[in-house]
This record gives C-alpha cells, sequence and structure tokens, in this order.
C-alpha cells in the first residue's frame, strides 16, 4: 500500500491505494521492404504454413513483394506449432543477390519500446540492430559508462 496526497477545494485528501501490477499486451506493427523471390507459389507456400497473427503479402508488379504483419515475426509452423527460425528459412525463397529488410516495432503500453531489423541474404548470416543498441553506442561515443545510463523502460 501505499499514500496518494490530492489536493481537492484547498485541502488535502489521503487516499491509501494498493498498487497492482498488470500485464500490459505487447503489439507491434512488422514490414519488410521490396525484395525478389525465385518462387512465387512455393514462397507463399512457406508463408501459408508460418504461425503468422495477421499478415499481408503484397506484389508489385515488378515482381517483387513485401510483407506487412502484426505481432511479430513468426516463430513457428503450423498445424503443430513446430519450433523454426524464420529469418533463416526466407534464405532458401530469396533470388540470388536479393537482401529483405525485416523491421519490427513494438511496444507494452509505455512500459517498453522495442525496434528491430535484420537483414538477410541467402549466402550470409543473418544481421541486425537493435534501437536498444543506442546505449552502447551513447557509451563509447559520450565517454560514459553504460551502467550510468538508465534505461528507456519502467
Amino acid at each position: 500500500m501505499f499514500l496518494i496526497t490530492e489536493k481537492k477545494r484547498g485541502r488535502k485528501a489521503l487516499f491509501f491505494c494498493e498498487r497492482m501490477l498488470v500485464m500490459a499486451n505487447y503489439y507491434s506493427t512488422c514490414r519488410t521492404n521490396y525484395f525478389r523471390v525465385k518462387d512465387m507459389k512455393k514462397f507463399e507456400s512457406f508463408l501459408s504454413e508460418c504461425c503468422f497473427e495477421d499478415f499481408e503479402l503484397c506484389k508489385e508488379k515488378n515482381g517483387t513483394v513485401c510483407i506487412l504483419c502484426s505481432n511479430s515475426w513468426p516463430s513457428c509452423r503450423k498445424p503443430d506449432y513446430e519450433d523454426m527460425d524464420f529469418f533463416e528459412e526466407i534464405k532458401a525463397y530469396l533470388k540470388a543477390g536479393e537482401v529483405a529488410v525485416f523491421m519490427e516495432v513494438g511496444s507494452e503500453k509505455h512500459r517498453y519500446l522495442q525496434g528491430v531489423a535484420l537483414a538477410v541474404i541467402a549466402d550470409k548470416p543473418v544481421i541486425s540492430v537493435s534501437i536498444d543498441d543506442i546505449y552502447s553506442k551513447a557509451s563509447k561515443e559520450f565517454g560514459v559508462k553504460v551502467n550510468r545510463i538508465s534505461e528507456a523502460i519502467y
């Protein structure tokens, strides 16, 4: 319990409240750049097996595609929810030399914010960058120990 003091009509009123910790839901928005795939039908079949909550495959006349989705990139495959590494598996569908960039931004109310981008090309390891990288970058650039920089969360 904790005490709240509120001023009403020139008088202070005291209230005792219990603080409840309630989990908020995490919501994110995801998208890719436009990229080319080897075989559209096989790619669509692969995407249909993935456990997306909600997604849209946008196809352009020039042969490029873009994926839009809500609430994170998939990490499992239907129907048995078998674990998968979506970003590694997507490599098999990319045309040679194509780079697919996957971005995700999200939040759990104002508790924390997340932003990540991953780049995928068929013959190299997946690379990523996160907005959380700012702490180490600020530490290095400003000469301040990273543990002295508070995180933007509560």
